[in-house]
């Protein structure tokens, strides 16, 4: 079932560049977000939101990247890993 579950994601990305495993990280730090949203577990923003008011143009853009690119695993990647188990069963 697993098998059938990551076919069907890998289906669904396979026009994205990049290594099998890079999808996969993909959805763990989309996972990560979500856990972090809904659990109080407040590690990745407080630290780049420190980065972003620290003043420095460098960091800030820096910040901003990741934090646009922690938005895009959380609401793009783990919801299609998603999509796939529900498909799947």
């Amino acid at each position: 079932m697993i098998n059938e579950i990551n076919k069907n994601f890998l289906n669904n990305w396979k026009n994205f560049p990049g290594p099998n495993i890079l999808k996969y990280i993909f959805v763990i730090i989309g996972l990560l977000c979500w856990a972090e949203y809904f659990l109080e577990f407040k590690f990745a923003s407080h630290y780049l939101s420190l980065l972003w008011v620290s003043g420095n143009v460098f960091l800030g853009v820096i910040s901003f990247s990741a934090i646009l690119g922690s938005a895009a695993c959380a609401f793009l990647w783990f919801p299609s890993y998603l999509w796939s188990i529900f498909k799947t069963l």
